[in-house]
């Protein structure tokens, strides 16, 4: 399915628990982002869960849209990075070469504030490194990517974009953000060897079918029937608080 006027004409609009107009095209088989320009004068919010999406593009830099949610997808790719010759593609250039080589062939997004990622194919700090061509980005949920489960991701993405202040449901607090700066440097063309061992690393983790990534994640104190009820509830959440909450609970093994 592609999205097109007379699909997002067709497709419901509702106000959600934060009281900002949403755009709802869920479960429609969408497998790019395409043709959402005009939409973001329109909708505070994009809702484009449970599709078949594949690489994170398209995002609209202008306009009223400042929540985009992608959750239960196939997102594997990022898109393109803001500098994208910044230490990140290194097929010609040593990596020390291609570390002050700044290209920016991509347009920064300002608008987005907030951005759901639970439950994709993201695998790999190459590709997190992606987001910060999202340079507002304040709310991150990128739980049910294999790259969530990696040593230092955290405090990697913290590092990466230095206006979040949420990421996977829990505040991001100051010692964490110095303690990341002292890791990988205070700024991505600024950045360590350890950071570098990272962003260059060879191997991507496995991923997932798209039904298996979060039952996979759910801790075990949760029961099969607890968490087959957040995933259902994760499907209709049409807010970052109302998946802030689910994603939380599938994490950390508890209902509130």
């Amino acid at each position: 399915m592609k999205i097109t006027p007379k699909l997002i004409a067709s497709a419901p609009n509702v106000i959600n628990p934060e009281g900002q107009l949403t755009l709802v095209l869920r479960n429609q088989g969408i497998i790019y982002l395409e043709n959402l320009g005009p939409s973001s004068e329109t909708y505070s919010v994009i809702d484009l869960t449970n599709n078949d999406i594949i690489e994170l593009s398209g995002i609209p830099d202008h306009g009223t849209v400042n929540t985009i949610l992608l959750a239960n997808n196939n997102i594997s790719s990022l898109g393109e990075s803001l500098a994208i010759d910044d230490g990140l593609n290194v097929d010609s250039k040593s990596a020390e070469e291609s570390k002050h080589t700044l290209e920016y062939e991509t347009k920064a997004i300002s608008t987005i504030k907030s951005l759901s990622l639970v439950n994709n194919n993201v695998s790999s700090f190459a590709e997190v490194a992606k987001l910060q061509r999202f340079g507002n980005l304040e709310n991150l949920l990128l739980l049910g990517n294999s790259i969530a489960e990696e040593h230092h991701y955290r405090s990697f993405t913290i590092w990466l974009l230095p206006n979040l202040r949420m990421l996977d449901g829990e505040k991001v607090k100051t010692a964490e953000r110095a303690a990341a700066q002292e890791l990988f440097g205070t700024s991505l063309s600024a950045r360590t060897p350890a950071a570098d061992a990272l962003l260059h690393g060879n191997s991507q983790i496995d991923t997932a079918p798209k039904a298996e990534r979060l039952m996979k994640g759910a801790v075990r104190k949760l029961s099969a029937d607890e968490k087959a009820k957040l995933l259902a509830e994760l499907e209709l959440a049409l807010s970052m608080e109302e998946i802030e909450r689910i994603s939380h609970a599938l994490k950390n093994g508890y209902v509130e």
